[in-house]
């Protein structure tokens, strides 16, 4: 089929497909519409997923609350319509077969439920994000499951059911992003059938290319002209490498890559946007990039929102790195200071042990010398017997006294050992977070570098 949506009157269709699930393609169409918002365009973004619902997932809270409605109550309804429409012309037909494909061809326009007005629509159904961002949710009710009958899920029926929606929203969006299911289904068909421009968004191992080479070939020519592959979770580990592989992408016709990023699946672990403008990482810098390509007619438009915003953040979080580093140096100099003590107070407690050992050997070795010298020098006994008790007694004062001592410093150092202990734990943990952000902050400067940005940039334009 021929793509469909031809009027420019009407919002530019993106639709957001892939091979398998699991791909990246609906935190890639969140995150999109989330840059595309911000810059100041106006964006529609439709789950059209009715299975998993994952964009819905991210905006649960304000669907609950906005009890607005899903597409799957439009399509539910039409459903039921169109069983009653064919159980009506079947009573008056009855020479004839009257099934779905004749009443498509023959009494479309009977079906009321398909015309989907702009008020019915926007009252209905469309749920505000934030400024410039607007949201359908695949499902009303997002713990209950779509039931479909095969009235719904006729390809032809989701085209026309779609085109009308679109039709209805003519001027409202710059854009309408599609977060289509994933694989191939007559949902994402319709999805296609309908776009302007397809991204097929894909990870770099050999599963995920088979499953995109069968989506491609079972959509067929639904698949609108525009279409472009992006490979998503790529391992990114210095600036070089991300270089090297952009313009490897970018020689296959492949869209600029996105990097994995521990972020964007913590987002979606805590239902967000998988971005924060204000705190760029690895997977959105590389998105601008990505961008820049799916919407060259925006190029202006994304290069003055750079120029004032987005390299003023970069060179701010570059300054942060440079500071996090000072710090993490200062925190791994304590930490070893902490260690330095620690084996420092044990060593002590060693040498204690050993003093005490010594002290202990020299009251028996002295004794015995006094006991063999009073042997063989026939010495009185109980001079032999008052000068040992003598002995003893003086070092045991001088042991005790030592120990008494050691004692005191022992508990001195045992109490410091726990407040440095303690400090040393909190210690650690800050490291791990000041680690965890360094690297951060790396992949970022990996990712898109100022001068990467320059370099990609200046050939954009040739």
């Amino acid at each position: 089929m021929d793509n469909i949506n031809t009027n420019t009157s009407v919002p530019e269709i993106l639709s957001f497909l892939s091979g398998k699930g699991g791909s990246g393609k609906t935190t890639s169409s969140l995150a999109i519409a989330k840059i595309l918002s911000d810059i100041g365009l106006r964006v529609l973004l439709i789950d059209f997923d009715l299975s998993t619902s994952g964009a819905s997932y991210f905006f649960m809270p304000k669907i609950n609350e906005a009890r607005k409605k899903g597409l799957s109550s439009y399509l539910e309804n039409i459903d039921l319509e169109i069983t009653n429409l064919l159980y009506e012309k079947q009573k008056l037909n009855k020479e004839e077969k009257i099934d779905l494909s004749w009443l498509l061809e023959n009494s479309i326009l009977e079906i009321e439920n398909l015309t989907i007005d702009k008020q019915k629509i926007e009252t209905e159904s469309i749920i505000n994000i934030e400024k410039n961002f607007d949201f359908i949710s695949s499902r009303t009710n997002l713990s209950k499951p779509f039931h479909g009958g095969p009235n719904t899920t006729n390809k032809k029926v989701l085209i026309v059911f779609l085109q009308n929606v679109f039709k209805s929203l003519t001027g409202s969006y710059d854009y309408i992003i599609l977060d289509n299911q994933a694989g191939y289904n007559n949902t994402s068909a319709a999805g296609a059938a309908l776009s302007n421009k397809a991204i097929i968004v894909s990870e770099s191992d050999q599963i995920s290319s088979d499953a995109v080479d069968n989506l491609i070939s079972l959509v067929g020519s639904d698949m609108p002209q525009f279409r472009r592959y992006l490979i998503n979770k790529i391992e990114i580990r210095e600036q070089g490498d991300y270089r090297n592989k952009l313009e490897a992408f970018k020689s296959i016709n492949r869209l600029p890559p996105l990097p994995f990023d521990f972020s964007v699946r913590n987002a979606f672990g805590q239902r967000k946007i998988p971005i924060d403008l204000e705190k760029p990482t690895s997977f959105l810098m590389a998105l601008f990039t990505t961008i820049k390509e799916i919407l060259p007619e925006k190029h202006d438009l994304f290069e003055k929102y750079e120029s004032e915003r987005v390299i003023k953040i970069f060179d701010k979080y570059q300054k942060e790195l440079d500071e996090l580093i000072l710090e993490r140096d200062e925190t791994r100099n304590k930490i070893a200071e902490i260690e330095s003590l620690a084996n420092r107070m044990e060593s002590d407690k060693k040498i204690f042990s050993s003093k005490i050992q010594t002290m202990v050997s020299m009251v028996v070795a002295m004794i015995a010398i006094t006991f063999s010298m009073s042997y063989m020098f026939e010495f009185n006994n109980k001079l032999i017997i008052s000068f040992s008790t003598a002995l003893l007694a003086g070092l045991s004062i001088a042991i005790t006294f030592f120990i008494k001592k050691r004692s005191d410093q022992i508990r001195k150092d045992a109490e410091l050992d726990k407040a440095q202990t303690k400090e040393k734990l909190i210690l650690q943990r800050k490291m791990q977070e000041i680690e965890t952000e360094v690297n951060r902050y790396n992949n970022l400067v990996a990712t898109k570098s100022r001068e990467l940005l320059v370099d990609f940039n200046a050939s954009s334009r040739q």
